[in-house]
């Protein structure tokens, strides 16, 4: 993770002002930090996209029908998709006015940040770890009774101890 995305997470941490160990600890979590990432499709947002293309949903999350009327069934799949170190839906690109493509390419910390930054980066600054991890794979917070509601159910904790890590790592440096 150090060497594939260290330098570019502290450099886009710093300019956007999120814990640079936070997305060190997510960047391991969701891509082991390899530059090579093959990307997850996930049907479920798929089958809302075509429903959202066709006209059956006016709007999903902040993607209006009219933003994907001309994109062919693959510009679909890749929009159903989640992509580079922070695996970030690629219909999320609409909302930042960047392409697909770079969310996976030279851009894609870049890119990956502002996202994190605008939908829940209040929550990494307040140390609210937790919740944020959990934000980060659901879109909602963690739960305050009850276990997580992740996938995995150990990705919130997988998250805090890769965190532990790049702390220590941190540290260790100075």
């Amino acid at each position: 993770m150090e060497l594939n995305y260290g330098k570019l997470i502290e450099k886009e941490a710093k300019k956007q002002q999120i814990n640079a160990i936070y997305l060190k600890a997510l960047c391991a979590l969701e891509c082991g930090g390899r530059k090579d990432i093959k990307p997850r499709f996930e049907k479920h947002i798929y089958k809302r996209l075509i429903k959202l293309k066709s006209g059956k949903l006016k709007q999903y999350e902040d993607v209006r029908s009219n933003s994907i009327s001309m994109l062919s069934d693959a510009g679909i799949k890749n929009l159903a998709r989640s992509w580079g170190p922070f695996q970030i839906m690629g219909y999320k690109s609409i909302g930042l006015g960047c392409k697909v493509e770079d969310l996976r390419n030279h851009n894609a910390v870049k890119y990956g940040t502002s996202w994190i930054n605008k939908n829940y980066g209040n929550y990494v600054r307040k140390d609210l770890f937790k919740d944020a991890f959990h934000l980060h794979n659901t879109g909602r917070r963690h739960p305050k009774f009850g276990r997580s509601k992740t996938f995995d159910p150990q990705y919130v904790n997988k998250g805090l101890k890769f965190m532990q890590y790049f702390k220590l790592q941190e540290q260790s440096k100075s």
